[in-house]
């Protein structure tokens, strides 16, 4: 089963992995686990023929659908770790950022609250001195 991507792709990114969709993924997942079932099947009509030659060439091949499997799927988390990581980071700076806005909005008011005390002070120290 060949898969037939929408998008027109670069070989190079498909050979990384870069820009699949979760749909176009999980579709290879999908045709990656069917050549699995089929490899098994295989397996088990050649091992009742006694046919060693192509059974030890369909346990090659179910090896590799294993290991591209385990690769698309590790693949896979890996981008939903790192989305995850940039979903709390942006959580982390948004609310960092709110909270130092607070604290910046209470420094300044503590900081004209002085000023204005320091004014008044100024003010009644010169009236004084003028009296």
């Amino acid at each position: 089963m060949k898969m037939k991507f929408r998008r027109h792709q670069t070989e190079d990114a498909l050979a990384n992995g870069k820009d699949l969709s979760r749909k176009e993924v999980d579709e290879l997942l999908l045709s990656l686990k069917q050549q699995l079932e089929e490899v098994d099947e295989e397996i088990l009509f050649i091992v009742e023929r006694n046919d060693y030659v192509q059974l030890v060439q369909l346990l090659k091949r179910r090896k590799k659908l294993y290991n591209l499997i385990t690769a698309v799927e590790t693949s896979h988390e890996d981008e939903d770790q790192s989305k995850s990581n940039k979903k709390g980071l942006y959580e982390y700076l948004k609310n960092s950022a709110t909270f130092t806005s607070a604290k910046g909005e209470e420094m300044i008011d503590k900081w004209c609250e002085t000023v204005d005390k320091f004014n008044d002070g100024s003010q009644q120290s010169l009236s004084k001195t003028v009296r």
